[in-house]
């Protein structure tokens, strides 16, 4: 497995963890979802800009754009309160997707013009996220702590999501 892929399953499983702490916040009735919202954020954020410093030979600039986008939402969040009410907060979280999305199908557009049938995985996590993404955006709409839950359900599935690429990755080459 290449240092890019192994970076890419710390990140993964960074989330995802992450996300397994944030789903038992309710439990110890921790709800502040603007906090919450944005310290995941703030945590890709950083593993995207390491990740970007580590393999800044590669020419990849997927986690740099992934940093800038994070950030931006992160600081939209922040100055703007954009949790305060659900509607904004769901509103927030998809267009994190959509722009999520953009830098994905970025990625697919580079495997497919390499004619590296990673695409088609690339294309097919995308879609999860998508639609994962969408339902947790429509189911926003209930107390901080069903906000918080959803979140973390959200993170959870983004994370397994980032981690299928550099398995499966490491699984071809090794064939």
């Amino acid at each position: 497995m290449k240092q890019k892929q192994k970076i890419e399953l710390i990140i993964g499983t960074i989330l995802v963890f992450l996300s397994m702490i944030i789903l038992f916040f309710p439990v110890y009735h921790f709800s502040n979802v603007k906090f919450i919202f944005s310290g995941v954020l703030i945590v890709y954020a950083i593993c995207n800009f390491v990740k970007y410093l580590l393999i800044k030979k590669d020419k990849d600039i997927e986690s740099l754009l992934t940093t800038i986008g994070v950030v931006g939402f992160t600081a939209a969040i922040l100055i703007f309160d954009l949790t305060t009410k659900p509607i904004r907060l769901a509103f927030t979280l998809f267009a994190f997707v959509i722009l999520m999305s953009i830098i994905k199908l970025n990625k697919a557009d580079y495997y497919h013009d390499r004619r590296n049938k990673m695409w088609l995985l690339e294309i097919i996590t995308l879609v999860l996220f998508v639609i994962s993404g969408f339902l947790a955006s429509i189911n926003l709409y209930y107390s901080s702590d069903v906000q918080v839950i959803v979140l973390g359900f959200f993170f959870l599935i983004y994370g397994i999501l980032e981690i299928f690429d550099p398995i499966i990755i490491g699984y071809i080459r090794r064939k």
